[in-house]
């Protein structure tokens, strides 16, 4: 029998300083996970880099050569190790970098955050965020770059967030982090007389909502891992973000919702919403995936 091939993490890069961050990640955890890391960099199909002369990789051997040199030898400043590969391909930056994950095999993709705002997103479109919304693989956006140690996983005990409490919990003990399991229980707000009358079915709520985080934990999540859990009140998004503020979490894991790209602009969507605002990195676990 052959030997069996080794993990992947795929790091996204346009070769700016920014992007460092998402490579130092990739390295810190691809050493801890025993994994390959290779650096993907898409020259985007545009009318600037048929200008550039950009396309002239397709057909002349030397300047690809020379391209995936430059790439390479970017990765190694900004980690000061070189990686085991380099892919270089002309498409769209979704296309590009869907094609190199399944090309390689990956478990990871890992990209730095947009630094656009809100409303450019919106308008213009962001790299980033389409991917959050499709995400070919498990999709880390980089807040800082080292390893975590203290991993949150948000929960609404669906199929797709079923797989992000596993997935969390995998990587939780290749890292030797500990797990904070937890849920958004959207409780309406009340004047508070009519807080007072409901209290008794409010803790009610939350005390189920516990049980089935306890459940979840049970059911999704190995044994031999620290774990805590949290039952938070409120919008998901403001919820999510004071938690992970407060107990200084360095890595937020959540299922895919399922809306394309446009869709999670028109409708709003949890994992698009909170990778713009999160103090820490923020991992996308697509639904269906086996990563």
């Amino acid at each position: 029998m052959g030997a069996t091939a080794r993990p992947c993490v795929i790091v996204a890069t346009d070769l700016s300083e920014s992007a460092g961050v998402a490579a130092r990640f990739a390295a810190s955890v691809a050493a801890l996970r025993g994994a390959d890391v290779v650096v993907a960099h898409v020259v985007e199909i545009s009318l600037k880099s048929w200008l550039a002369s950009r396309y002239d990789i397709l057909a002349d051997e030397a300047k690809r050569a020379q391209a995936e040199a430059s790439v390479a030898a970017w990765y190694t400043q900004a980690t000061g190790q070189a990686p085991t590969a380099v892919d270089l391909r002309v498409n769209t930056c979704f296309n590009g970098l869907t094609e190199a994950v399944h090309a390689h095999h990956a478990e990871l993709l890992v990209m730095a955050p947009t630094g656009k705002s809100a409303l450019t997103q919106i308008v213009v479109g962001s790299r980033v965020q389409d991917l959050a919304s499709r995400p070919p693989c498990a999709l880390v956006v980089a807040g800082q770059d080292t390893p975590p140690t203290h991993i949150a996983v948000a929960t609404d005990f669906s199929e797709g967030a079923a797989q992000a409490v596993a997935f969390a919990g995998r990587l939780a003990l290749h890292l030797h982090a500990r797990v904070t399991l937890m849920h958004v229980a959207e409780v309406p707000d009340l004047p508070a007389f009519e807080e007072d009358l409901f209290a008794g079915s409010f803790e009610a709520f939350y005390q189920e909502a516990d049980a089935s985080l306890q459940a979840a934990r049970a059911a999704h999540l190995p044994d031999g891992l620290a774990v805590s859990r949290a039952v938070l009140n409120g919008r998901a998004e403001v919820a999510i973000e004071a938690h992970v503020r407060q107990q200084g979490i360095e890595l937020l894991v959540l299922g895919q919702t399922g809306h394309d790209s446009v869709l999670g602009d028109m409708l709003g969507s949890v994992p698009r919403a909170l990778i713009g605002r999160m103090p820490c990195s923020v991992l996308v676990v697509p639904t269906g995936g086996t990563a």
